[in-house]
C-alpha cells in the first residue's frame, strides 16, 4: 500500500513551519502550489515548498497562508473513484485525513480559489 503523505514528521511540525513563514509575512497572504500533475504514469515530484509546508503529494493543490490571522487552508481536487490503497494521493473526499496529517484549519474544494474579479 502506498503511504499517504510522508511519515516523518508530525502535524505538529507542519503547523510550527507555517507558524515561522506567517511571521515572515505579517499581514500578507502566502499561497503556494503544488507541483503540476505529470503527463502519463510517472510519479509525482512535489514542489519543496508546498512539500515542506504540508507533508502531501497531492497535485494540484494550494496551501493558502493567512498571515495576519496565523491561519492556513488547503485546496484539494477531488481524489475521484481512485482508492487511496491503490495509489492515489488524499484528495477533498479525504479532508479529515489531511487535516490530521498536516494541521491545517481547513480544506476547500479547489475550484474554490479564483481570483476576484477585475483581475
Amino acid at each position: 500500500m502506498r503511504k499517504l503523505s510522508q511519515n516523518d514528521f508530525p502535524a505538529e511540525e507542519f503547523v510550527g513551519r507555517r507558524a515561522r513563514l506567517c511571521e515572515a509575512i505579517g499581514d500578507a497572504h502566502a499561497l503556494i502550489a503544488s507541483a503540476t500533475p505529470p503527463r502519463g504514469f510517472v510519479p509525482v515530484r512535489q514542489s519543496n515548498q508546498f512539500f515542506y509546508l504540508t507533508g502531501l503529494e497531492t497535485t494540484p493543490a494550494y496551501l493558502l497562508i493567512d498571515g495576519a490571522a496565523g491561519t492556513s487552508a488547503l485546496y484539494l481536487p477531488p481524489r475521484g473513484k481512485a482508492e487511496i490503497a491503490e495509489g492515489a494521493p488524499p484528495g477533498l473526499e479525504d479532508a479529515e485525513l489531511v487535516l490530521a496529517l498536516t494541521g491545517v484549519e481547513a480544506i476547500h474544494p479547489v475550484g474554490a480559489l479564483e481570483a476576484p474579479t477585475g483581475w
